[in-house]
């Protein structure tokens, strides 16, 4: 749980370590992702309770492309299905969403869903939430 104080305005967190968890518990990496995502969600919910108006998620980083094909494919399919899942839940939290970062890479479907999702949430006022 976060101990945080008033004063807190902005929370960055690097998302590590998913692949590691997968393998301390025996699980594939692809379900550490899903865990590492859930997480995320977790903590999004407690930060609201705090009232932290910024987080930063650093989720996919330069190192991430140099995975197997599969895994990069997965990844994006799993940060799309992650964030068609929370549109939702972002909306009726008033969570602006921002993706941030270089973009020239990603895949056509990702960047339609999240300049969508970046619409739909902009007027967002309680949280704003980069990754």
């Amino acid at each position: 749980m976060i101990e945080a104080h008033h004063t807190l305005k902005h929370l960055a967190v690097i998302m590590d370590g998913n692949r590691r968890w997968a393998i301390k518990h025996n699980k594939d990496p692809f379900q550490g992702h899903l865990h590492g995502a859930k997480s995320a969600m977790k903590l999004i919910k407690n930060c609201l309770n705090y009232h932290i108006p910024y987080i930063s998620l650093f989720a996919f980083s330069k190192e991430n492309w140099a995975r197997s094909q599969a895994e990069v494919v997965y990844l994006w399919e799993s940060i799309s299905y992650q964030l068609e899942e929370t549109t939702s839940f972002l909306i009726d939290n008033h969570i602006k969403f921002l993706p941030i970062g270089d973009k020239n890479n990603w895949p056509e479907k990702s960047k339609i869903l999240l300049e969508r999702l970046c619409q739909q949430t902009k007027h967002g006022h309680k949280m704003t939430l980069l990754v």
